[in-house]
């Protein structure tokens, strides 16, 4: 399993603060004794949409969380808990250090809306004093999963079969996200499946070099060289200059390799099969020559030579056999034999 963090602007409510215990003895933060800070409200997640992270999280994803008993008794038994900053897996050690600042409750799995309880440890202080002070801070969903495809737009797609929530942390702006963010952490699912397609792209890549399949890429028709692992050395037809490229690099152009290899092994079933063709046009043709050729030879009726071959007679048979009659004999007067030389040379092999 991968850890998967996630990150969204957190805009929160005080439920209850410390700096107001005074004015309802009645409340949690007062009845704690000094061991709550104060409870915030805010967006955690967001069920059925894209993370800042590019990644799906859909809402049958959210479901299947809400139905983990094991996750709803860490929940209700206040285990939920969190701290400020990426640090990774939680120990007892860390917690008998007091290296949480927080612990989570109440989530709404259908809103993605949830609250957390600052506790008055070390890190639940600076964590108060950041949110009081207006500092704008990002809840991050810890989880371990995997994913399962991609979305039209591109992105990753969390196996909802696979996502176990562990917790929800607060850390600033990751400042680093762009558009379409790279992640730190790669699915080992992921990682799998750009393997599987760099070694079809080096197959389909060898398949052209030994075929000598020249490819289009971008406009550019390619010779490919050599592949030697991962580098892929192609040579451009026109100008005959050389470069190595990254298996990599031809990934968004993959299908369109696979096409144009698929099509020329098309092209050349074709051409076999019109071969075949014509080959049994020749063979017939060639036929029908000796047959000619036979039948001027010994004075006999070229129909009758072709019928009596047809129903199992021999050349052998119709010369030791042959009676003599007017319906099988005629007078030769010249005889016209296509000349090998007016078919096409290849055909030659053909008739041998």
């Amino acid at each position: 399993m991968t850890v998967i963090e996630d990150y969204i602007p957190f805009e929160f409510t005080i439920v209850d603060d410390i700096s107001k215990m005074h004015e309802s003895a009645a409340s949690e933060v007062a009845a704690s004794d000094g061991t709550i800070l104060a409870i915030v409200k805010g967006k955690h997640f967001k069920p059925g949409g894209t993370s800042r992270n590019n990644r799906m999280y859909t809402k049958e994803l959210w479901a299947g969380q809400k139905a983990n008993e094991d996750l709803n008794l860490r929940i209700k038994s206040n285990q939920m808990l969190g701290r400020v900053g990426h640090e990774a897996e939680m120990t007892d050690e860390d917690i008998a250090e007091g290296k949480f600042s927080h612990y989570t409750r109440n989530i709404n799995w259908e809103t993605g809306d949830a609250e957390d309880v600052i506790l008055n440890t070390a890190m639940g202080q600076t964590l108060y004093t950041l949110l009081r002070a207006g500092v704008i801070m990002y809840v991050s969903s810890r989880a371990d999963g995997e994913y399962c495809g991609k979305t039209e737009d591109g992105a990753d797609i969390l196996d909802p079969t696979t996502y176990k929530l562990e917790r929800f942390d607060f850390v600033q702006d990751p400042g680093f996200y762009e558009a379409k963010p790279k992640l730190v952490t790669e699915s080992k699912s992921k990682e799998a499946t750009e393997a599987a397609q760099y070694e079809s792209i080096q197959q389909l890549m060898t398949i052209a070099k030994d075929a000598k399949i020249p490819l289009e890429l971008e406009g550019t028709l390619y010779i490919v060289e050599s592949v030697r692992g991962k580098d892929i050395k192609m040579c451009e037809s026109l100008t005959g200059e050389s470069d190595v490229y990254a298996v990599e690099e031809f990934t968004d152009v993959v299908g369109d390799i696979r096409q144009t290899i698929t099509e020329h092994f098309e092209s050349l079933r074709a051409e076999v099969e019109e071969l075949k063709d014509l080959r049994v046009e020749i063979s017939e043709a060639h036929k029908t020559i000796e047959t000619l050729r036979f039948a001027n030879k010994n004075g006999l009726n070229e129909d009758y030579v072709e019928s009596t071959l047809r129903s199992g007679a021999t050349y052998e048979s119709l010369q030791t056999r042959f009676t003599p009659s007017a319906s099988n004999t005629f007078k030769v007067v010249e005889a016209h034999v296509p000349k090998k030389a007016e078919t096409p040379s290849f055909l030659d092999r053909l008739w041998s």
